[in-house]
């Protein structure tokens, strides 16, 4: 499938505009192998992070198909736009427990520079307000992607998933991440 290879140039919200009409059409479609086609689209939705500075809002969608292959890009926590693609291994046989094995680009970025801009006032006068920028570099394009995750059910086809994305680095941030899935 050529979309997921084109998910990297696109923001989350316009990669989901091209790929629902594409769903709802394979969805339907009676011709071919039930394995080409996704059993599950997701929408990732929110974040927490174990640090203040990531940005928690965190659109994006993926696709999911019965052989366990992921793929899906959304906003990163670095307000960047990330695709992803791996196997999700089911754990137990309620589907409820699992774990994605991956790369994810985006990520893996060290920060090269921090530039404050001069401090303005608030026109309330009750303080001051100033931008950063931050340069990073791109040094490790594409990083591995381990994420336990939990699925609980809201129906018959549709569910929230809870996904744990754990850094192994010391001092490292962590994330929680919400996103709903919706079988096909």
């Amino acid at each position: 499938m050529w979309v997921p290879c084109l998910l990297p140039l696109l923001h989350p919200v316009r990669a989901a505009a091209l790929l629902i009409p594409m769903l709802a059409g394979s969805a339907q479609a009676t011709e071919g192998p039930s394995d080409l086609r996704p059993d599950l689209i997701g929408l990732h939705m929110v974040s927490l992070h174990s640090r203040s500075g990531y940005e928690n809002v965190n659109p994006g969608l993926y696709l999911h198909w019965r052989s366990g292959w992921v793929a899906g890009a959304y906003r990163n926590s670095y307000r960047s736009t990330s695709a992803y693609g791996g196997w999700l291994w089911e754990i137990d046989d309620r589907k409820r427990f699992s774990l994605l094995l991956g790369l994810v680009n985006g990520y893996g970025r060290r920060v090269l520079s921090v530039e404050d801009s001069a401090p303005v006032p608030l026109p309330d006068g009750s303080g001051y307000q100033f931008e950063r920028t931050v340069t990073y570099s791109n040094d490790r394009p594409v990083v591995p992607l381990i994420v336990p995750s939990v699925r609980f059910s809201l129906g018959e086809t549709t569910s929230l998933r809870l996904s744990y994305f754990p850094d192994p680095r010391r001092g490292s941030t962590q994330a929680l991440h919400l996103s709903l899935d919706i079988r096909l």
